[in-house]
């Protein structure tokens, strides 16, 4: 994972480039910045965003007189009519870069365009396009570090007719999403009347820059934003709904794709941070055992300062009542959704009233001991459910779209599919679906050479109260077969597969959701895994991967998908064992991607009438020195039902 360290280095190598660049610059002098007049196509324009110009230069390699810099705030509305021969747009993080979007609006239009990060470990949330709708690419130039680590990233497109460069910019900073994804903003169109509401967007690409000339009302299709954010416009808009951020403490919500559980680390140094928000100057600082981490409450955190957070043990709020009530609700909100253990007791009423009872309730641990890594893990899982379920764009958009009445995109529908052979089992299994918080789910329950005339099948199905659709399958039939008959019967947009002799906490589901939203994979799992054999009487935890990332395994108990992208890879393998595997090889065969959320919902049983390699016995596990525990201990997010086979 990236550290200060790291960072330091990166930026200390950029700012190197940038002295040789100014002592080049003084043996030839170069006209002070200014705006040319006459033909623009001749000349390129550097947009600033959070950076320091010679840093800017150096990385995007912008010398020269035909070279115009600027800060994006000093963009006017009038500049989106200019074009350029070249518009390069360089910001310090990949958070600041997808914030001002909107006001791309002003950076005119050009047949080369440049999207550059100073530094970022979220290279995979920037796109590169083969293909334009009414437009052809002419060039494609990446440039990000050889190994895939946290770097510099720098996009360059060219084009054969001038395009707009927010339009480019909302194909390449278009959050990732595999199949089953909604859209930020869960359906509504938002219209951003000032600087202070870019944050609102949270990264969503149809967000709007609303000025006094903009139009936002056509003769048929009427108004094309549902919600206007920020402060009134000169001409009247009665008839669209508005959201005043001067209207007591308003959080905006967390923009997932850079500030998430993703790079979560189990186990982190000993270092304590301390968060400072200053009230009235607008920034924060955190203390660490380095060089202290600085920033702007406007911009919030950004994916560079949640990496550079991540091998603290936790963080503390020292004096939550002195700082800047708006800015450490903001923060607090993005800490929360990435899983950051942080303690900020006694914060202000107003603070409490923003983030709600849960999250201020789950923050307020004073004297918590972070030493123990499953316990401190196990708050962070807890807290950035409890985030996720209030800040995530696509859910926070659904709450304030219901609240308005507008049509809103719903939370996807999962479908449970379950296949036994095992009519013993059925209660245990049903039980645990049964318990899922989430509240969209069906169960698809494919009985495998049994019926409902099987005894104790009936029993069992009479006792289901969720939506629960059933297929019955001859026990001839291959295992794989019989789970694509299922697989056809799924309505929800996500299909989540279920072990019949398996533990599942009660959030198990809404964490599978919340990651496959956040982390944008086509397939959702736990790459290690809390087990319990039953023969040796022992509970390991399997830990060849860890969580919080994007992975090459998942186990096949815990995988998750959306319906759409399982049939695309042809649905599950005509084959009697090994199922799981061949989706896995699919997936990466295909490059898809695959993501690890957290193991402490799950517990694998190995024991007695298993049906995965019987033969290789419980020394497969032991050998290898796992973490372990005699007897029966699951994992903290469990609370586990009693099993069939205890």
């Amino acid at each position: 994972m990236p550290n200060q360290r790291s960072v330091s280095d990166t930026v200390a190598g950029l700012r190197r480039q940038a002295r040789r660049l100014a002592t080049s610059a003084t043996a030839n002098p170069v006209p002070a910045p200014s705006r040319p007049s006459g033909d623009r196509t001749a000349h390129r324009l550097l947009v600033l965003v959070s950076v320091v110009e010679a840093e800017a230069r150096a990385l995007v390699e912008a010398s020269g007189p035909d070279w115009t810099s600027t800060r994006v705030g000093q963009l006017r509305g009038d500049d989106g009519r200019k074009q350029w021969a070249e518009v390069a747009v360089v910001a310090g993080s990949l958070a600041e870069l997808r914030r001002i979007l909107p006001w791309l609006v002003r950076a005119g239009q050009a047949r080369r365009v440049t999207f550059a990060v100073l530094h970022t470990d979220r290279l995979q949330a920037v796109a590169v396009p083969t293909s334009l709708l009414r437009n052809e690419i002419t060039e494609i130039a990446v440039r990000r570090p050889a190994d895939g680590a946290p770097g510099p990233l720098v996009l360059t497109l060219g084009v054969a007719d001038p395009i707009a460069v927010q339009a480019l910019g909302r194909v390449v900073l278009r959050a990732p999403g595999a199949a089953g994804g909604i859209v930020p903003a869960a359906g509504l169109r938002l219209g951003l009347t000032s600087a202070d509401a870019l944050i609102w967007a949270a990264g969503d690409s149809a967000a709007l820059l609303v000025g006094p000339k903009t139009k936002i009302r056509h003769p048929v299709e009427g108004t094309l934003v549902d919600l206007l954010i920020g402060p009134d416009l000169e001409e009247p808009n009665d008839d669209i709904p508005h959201l005043y951020l001067d209207e007591g403490l308003r959080l905006p919500p967390v923009d997932t794709v850079v500030v998430s559980p993703s790079g979560f680390e189990r186990e982190p140094s000993a270092t304590i941070g301390r968060l400072t928000v200053d009230n009235g100057a607008g920034s924060f600082t955190i203390g660490t055992a380095g060089a202290p981490l600085q920033g702007e409450v406007r911009i919030g955190l950004t994916e560079n300062h949640i990496a550079a957070l991540r091998d603290l043990r936790a963080l503390q709020v020292p004096d939550a009542a002195s700082a800047d009530r708006w800015g450490l609700a903001r923060l607090l909100s993005q800490l929360a959704c990435a899983g950051v253990p942080t303690s900020a007791p006694g914060l202000p009423a107003e603070v409490a009233d923003a983030l709600g009872p849960t999250l201020t309730s789950r923050l307020n641990c004073e004297g918590a001991d972070w030493s123990d890594a499953i316990a401190r893990e196990d708050w962070s899982v807890t807290t950035r459910r409890a985030a996720l379920s209030r800040f995530a764009p696509a859910t926070f958009w659904a709450t304030q779209g219901a609240r308005l009445g507008r049509p809103i995109t719903p939370a996807p529908g999962v479908s449970a599919l379950l296949t036994t052979r095992r009519a013993a089992n059925l209660p245990f299994a049903l039980a645990q679906v049964a318990r899922q918080d989430w509240p969209e789910l069906e169960t698809v329950l494919v009985l495998h050479g049994i019926s409902r005339d099987t005894p104790g099948v009936a029993e069992a199905l009479a006792g289901f109260e969720r939506p629960l659709t059933v297929v019955e399958v001859d026990g001839g039939v291959l295992f794989g077969i019989a789970l694509d008959r299922g697989l056809r019967q799924c309505t929800g947009r996500l299909v989540t597969k279920i072990d019949d002799d398996d533990w599942y906490g009660p959030h198990h589901v809404t964490d599978q959701v919340q990651a496959h939203a956040y982390s944008g994979a086509t397939m959702i799992g736990t790459s290690g895994f809390f087990a319990y054999l039953h023969n040796s009487d022992v509970t390991i935890r399997w830990t060849n991967m860890p969580p919080q990332r994007r992975v090459k395994f998942v186990h096949g108990g815990t995988i998750l998908m959306s319906r759409d992208d399982t049939l695309a890879f042809g649905g599950w393998k005509a084959t009697a064992r090994g199922v799981d595997a061949h989706m896995i090889k699919m997936i990466q065969a295909n490059g898809a991607l695959m993501y690890s959320m957290h193991d402490l919902g799950f517990l694998y049983y190995r024991g007695q009438d298993h049906t995965w390699m019987p033969e290789q016995g419980d020394q497969r596990w032991l050998a290898k020195e796992p973490q372990q525990w005699a007897g029966f201990h699951p994992p903290p997010q469990l609370d586990p039902l009693p099993h069939p086979n205890l």
